[in-house]
């Protein structure tokens, strides 16, 4: 197994020369708290990363777009400063700028200008394996000498975005909360928790959740936030299998079918096609136990059966694939938002919505 110190090493071991300057992976994948560069000795015969010719038979852009394109790279700032003054995570181009300042180095040059056309070739080759779809980068990656180095290469700097991401949703929703937060300390008149959630400038999906398991059924505004949290795009899978269990254990469909609540049906009826439509893509939350809603089948199929015999229409479809299990991160603390008057009943705390890792890079 592919260990962080041997990937790059191993790339650069079929690279060559002398002297490498430029620090260990983790330098180069966020953890810039290693702040002591290693010097590293390689054999003194220079080596492409490529096969023989491999490099020449790939259509490329030309030169010029090739040399620009390593050179931006080169140019990625390194991670500014978080809420925190920590810095925040890194950006994947400077983690990608990492790589590429290690293999300028032991080739013994300082930047794309110094390259030459092979070698050019070579380097914006190994970039586009970093960005292009799985099937090519998996055809790219069998002209290297190293191909299982270079998807490795790919999926950690793929681990980094993944992280970056994260991040910067996770500081777009504590902003947003601020934004609801200083309208409440600014006497600003409470409103439904639906109006309040829509007023987001950013999907929380830690919120959304919260809504979903913590509303009061009995308490009509609340009832309609927690179905537009189901229903929301960036809602998480997890959370919506919660939402389509609790109903159905509940028996909540029968009694809107009783009552005539009709748009609130429909609602649920948009989540189950969304769901069956493969569009909610979120599988970062999980739920505890992972296998909370996989016995809940047979309870929703039927809560189908008689909504259908109800409403004297034809039965709704299953969520397929819904009752399963769903291993992820717990949802964050959403304490501080008051359900019953879809207000931010405290400041929100940076701590509720950022990891502690992430909070504290260094």
């Amino acid at each position: 197994m592919l260990t962080p110190d041997t990937v790059i090493d191993g790339l650069l071991a079929s690279v060559g020369p002398a002297t490498v300057l430029g620090g260990s992976w983790l330098v180069a994948f966020g953890a810039a708290h290693v702040a002591r560069r290693l010097s590293r000795t390689f054999s003194d015969r220079k080596a492409p990363l490529m096969h023989g010719g491999r490099a020449s038979s790939i259509e490329t852009p030309p030169e010029s777009d090739q040399r620009a394109d390593i050179a931006r790279i080169l140019r990625s700032p390194p991670p500014g400063r978080a809420l925190t003054g920590t810095p925040e995570p890194e950006l994947p181009e400077h983690a990608l700028a990492g790589v590429i300042g290690r293999v300028l180095g032991s080739w013994g040059k300082h930047d794309a200008q110094d390259l030459s056309p092979e070698e050019l070739r070579e380097l914006w080759l190994l970039v586009e394996i970093v960005t292009a779809s799985p099937d090519r980068a998996g055809d790219l990656a069998r002209s290297f000498l190293k191909p299982d180095v270079v998807l490795d290469i790919r999926d950690r700097i793929a681990d980094v975005a993944r992280r970056r991401e994260a991040y910067d949703r996770q500081l777009g929703a504590f902003r947003a909360t601020q934004a609801v937060w200083t309208g409440v300390a600014s006497g600003a008149h409470p409103a439904p928790l639906r109006t309040a959630l829509k007023a987001l400038t950013e999907p929380d999906p830690d919120l959304f959740h919260h809504v979903i398991v913590a509303h009061d059924p009995a308490d009509a505004a609340q009832a309609t936030a927690a179905l537009w949290c189901a229903r929301h795009p960036a809602c998480e899978r997890a959370s919506v299998a919660q939402f389509l269990s609790d109903i159905a254990t509940a028996g909540r469909l029968e009694a809107a079918a009783e009552r005539g609540d009709i748009a609130w049906l429909a609602g649920v009826l948009e989540v189950i096609e969304t769901w069956n439509a493969g569009q909610y893509k979120g599988r970062e939350l999980g739920l505890s136990p992972a296998d909370a809603v996989s016995d809940k089948a047979p309870v929703l199929s039927r809560a189908l059966d008689r909504l259908s015999t109800l409403q004297h229409r034809p039965r709704w479809p299953m969520p397929r694939g819904l009752f399963a299990e769903y291993p992820g991160r717990a949802a964050r603390d959403r304490d501080h938002w008051d359900l019953a008057t879809g207000r931010v009943s405290r400041a929100p705390s940076i701590a509720d919505y950022i990891d502690a890792d992430d909070r504290h890079a260094a």
